[in-house]
């Protein structure tokens, strides 16, 4: 979903700020990150899911 950013606390009037993409989604690079960076094997990431260690959903009752 989308949240609130404040923005950039810095104001350039000759070179304004320039946001080529959004900030990214909850746990949008654990593939990337735990296997490409890190090498696990996907068996260990899916039992990481499964005990809910990472995710892309917030766990219910977490503070957002």
């Amino acid at each position: 979903g989308t949240h609130p950013y404040a923005g950039p606390t810095w104001k350039l009037s000759r070179t304004p700020p320039h946001f080529r993409r959004p900030a990214p989604g909850l746990g949008q690079h654990n593939t990337l990150v735990f296997s490409e960076l890190l090498g696990l094997p996907h068996s260990r990431i899916e039992a990481m899911e499964a005990n809910q260690l990472i995710g892309q959903e917030p766990l219910e009752g977490a503070e957002s």
